[in-house]
Order: structure tokens, then sequence, then C-alpha cells
């Protein structure tokens, strides 16, 4: 019996709902294939890393990145029917900020460094009814990350570099 173990790298924004489309399709594949077969690692992709620190409005943002709201609001619209296939209840209408992405990132890549990436899937669970505006309300503190982390050190958990860099 082989028993080599696949590594797979998946890049991954925590804000980008075809990624969490991706993940969840990933999920499907690997309990059809076996899940001890593939070793997932997540790797933190900022789609907007120009995004200011405190984020933006969400109509502006998605205005200036698609040409008008309308076309935002289809695109919105073709995800929430396009998801619901695959089991998410997308409720974009709820959000009203574009969030920094950042500090997500961050701890991303200290649970990658720690050990810790089984615990993103719950992390992504918590979206659940993805998109409810989590992230306009959701702050990621280092003290938080070393907890994920299992006790990295504070100095690990202050991580001065995007995740971007490495």
């Amino acid at each position: 019996m082989d028993t080599s173990i696949a590594d797979l790298l998946v890049f991954i924004d925590v804000i980008c709902p075809w990624c969490f489309v991706g993940k969840r399709r990933l999920e499907r594949a690997l309990t059809m294939i076996g899940q001890e077969t593939v070793r997932v690692s997540w790797l933190p992709f900022e789609l907007n890393p120009d995004m200011p620190k405190t984020g933006m409005d969400r109509r502006d943002y998605r205005t200036r990145k698609f040409g008008s709201l309308e076309r935002s609001a289809q695109l919105d619209a073709q995800m929430t029917e396009m998801s619901a296939g695959e089991g998410i209840d997308f409720h974009f209408e709820l959000i009203l900020r574009t969030p920094n992405t950042l500090n997500a990132h961050r701890l991303i890549w200290l649970l990658r460094r720690t050990g810790g990436q089984g615990r993103l899937a719950g992390f992504a669970r918590g979206r659940g009814g993805a998109a409810r505006g989590a992230f306009g309300r959701a702050r990621f503190h280092p003290e938080s990350a070393a907890a994920a982390g299992r006790g990295a050190s504070a100095r690990n958990s202050r991580i001065g570099t995007s995740p971007r860099h490495g």
C-alpha cells in the first residue's frame, strides 16, 4: 500500500468568498479521496494590501472595484446563488465595511509556524452565515494569536512584516 502524502499549499484571503467556496469544495474532494493522503497548509494572501487600517465603507470600496454599485450587487447575487449550492449562506447586504485583514493573515501565518493550522477549520466555520460583517467587528490581537499558536512567544505573536513576505 502506498503511504505517500501529498503536500497541498492553499493561498487564501479570509475575506474572499471564492476562497471560502474553494475551501468547501476542497474539503469535499479530500473526503472523497481520503483526507489522510493530503497534508493541507494554508498560506495567507491579501487581496487588498492597500486597504486602510480601519477598512472602508463597503459600498464605496465595491463601487471603486467593480465600477458601480449595481455591478457589485450583481456579483453578490451571483455568488449568493452559486454558494448556496455549496451549503454556504452569504449575506453580503449585512456587511457595512470592508475590513483590513492584515491581522487575520498574521494569525494564519502564526498558526502555520506553530503547528496550529488545524484550528483554521473552526475559524472558517465561525463564518457560518459567512459574510455577516464579522470582520467589521472582529479584532485580532497579539494575545489571541499567541493563544491560538499554543503559547507562541509574544515576540512571535507580534509579527512585524506583512505575511506576503514570508
